[in-house]
């Protein structure tokens, strides 16, 4: 497990009000100094998995798809049994970094056609959720990222110097658009569903290979699939997350591929791709890559990577674009996905502590549900007891934190 660093803003008091026979208790229950979470459990790693190269939350069925280091499954993992139910091969065994084995690399999910998507160094495998069975491959062509359009219900994939994009209904490829840089191998991409469009990082100039300078992030036009614009970033784009709330860009620099990158977030304006502020994460982190926006609490979560004995996720609150905390982690943090119904962060580690889950939700609701079984089992009527237990897990799926510098999305 791990441990929270609370910020320095004060805690939330909540009022929880249970009736019962002898009339109406108040229990007031601290929720600490932490609103921006903590880590709540974790899912074990299953088969081959060690090292994840990416993770995709599933909202059809509350799975999670975790691709993976050296291995050609992917394996999908149940977030409310918190276990593994399945391993998916998804490629035939071929060359890699284990002999006879290769890499699954990023993952996108398509709800709308119960689709996800599966990139490999030799194509994409297309994934039915519904029966977790292999459903077509397409291309034979690596790729390394993928972003799913979930307004115009199309995959963007990330090869080489070109992005491809692919109709989500008929997995047939539409068109191929040429964005340029040197290599895809960490190339991010992020969906913007404000401005319709799909933001592309790229490294340097073609035929670099290490402290790439300029590093240019592409927009493309998601309505029409063509390049509108592009702007420069100082070091390599690892990692890219959109808050459509503010309108921002959070940009992961650095990575073992930039050695002289800052641990920092960087934050753009996406109405004139201006430079807002940089967001020093950790003046100790040897790289940023991951980074996701949690639509429910409004904070930005970013991976970064300490080294072997040290590694945080770092919280960015979006309404300000400050710092507002860390989050210990068990071990190097290589993918992150977020739940955007009740904002349960999840994050991929190295080695065996699996799936960590970073959860918003308030620390008092499981404390209350207690409370209301007692209540029954010391003898108050049923319907009484049953009404308290439905009231409290309706403030679960309501409340979010209401301490200062948080958002309220549920309400």
């Amino acid at each position: 497990m791990g441990s929270v660093t609370p910020p320095s803003r004060a805690g939330t008091i909540l009022l929880a009000v249970v009736v019962g026979i002898a009339g109406v208790a108040i229990a007031v229950v601290s929720l600490g100094a932490n609103s921006y979470g903590h880590v709540a459990g974790s899912i074990p790693y299953a088969g081959q998995i060690s090292a994840p190269t990416d993770l995709a939350y599933d909202s059809n069925n509350g799975n999670l798809y975790a691709s993976q280091a050296g291995s050609n499954n992917v394996s999908v993992m149940s977030t409310a049994s918190g276990r593994t139910i399945d391993e998916i091969p998804v490629q035939p065994p071929q060359p890699g970094p284990i002999p006879g084995q290769g890499t699954t690399n990023s993952i996108a999910v398509d709800p709308e056609d119960h689709a996800v998507f599966v990139s490999s160094p030799w194509n994409i495998t297309v994934i039915d959720d519904r029966t977790n069975a292999v459903e077509t491959r397409i291309g034979d062509v690596g790729v390394m990222a993928l972003v799913y359009d979930s307004i115009d219900d199309e995959v963007f994939a990330h090869q080489a110097s070109d992005v491809t994009v692919i109709n989500g209904s008929t997995d047939q490829v539409v068109t191929s658009i040429p964005v340029g840089g040197t290599n895809a191998s960490w190339s991010p991409m992020v969906f913007d569903p404000v401005q319709d469009q799909v933001l592309v990082g790229t490294w340097g100039p073609e035929g670099c290979s290490q402290n790439c300078s300029p590093n240019p992030i592409v927009i493309i036009d998601a309505r029409s699939n063509t390049i509108v614009g592009s702007f420069t970033t100082p070091s390599f784009p690892a990692g890219l997350a959109v808050d459509p709330d503010n309108n921002n860009l959070y940009v992961a620099s650095g990575f073992y591929v930039d050695p002289s990158a800052p641990g920092e977030v960087s934050v753009y304006s996406l109405v004139d791709d201006r430079l807002l502020k940089n967001i020093p994460t950790d003046p100790s982190a040897i790289g940023n890559r991951p980074i996701a926006f949690d639509p429910v609490n409004g904070y930005i979560y970013a991976a970064t990577s300490t080294g072997q004995y040290g590694n945080n996720l770092t919280v960015i609150d979006g309404a300000t674009n400050t710092l507002a905390g860390t989050i210990r982690l068990p071990s190097e943090d290589e993918a992150i996905a977020v739940d955007p119904a009740d904002g349960q962060v999840y994050v991929g580690t190295w080695g065996s502590q699996g799936v960590t889950i970073v959860s918003s939700e308030p620390a008092f609701a499981g404390l209350l549900e207690w409370q209301a079984l007692l209540i029954f089992a010391l003898g108050v009527p049923a319907a009484v007891a049953a009404a308290s237990l439905g009231a409290i897990r309706q403030l679960r799926r309501t409340a979010v934190y209401l301490g200062p510098g948080t958002k309220n999305k549920r309400a």
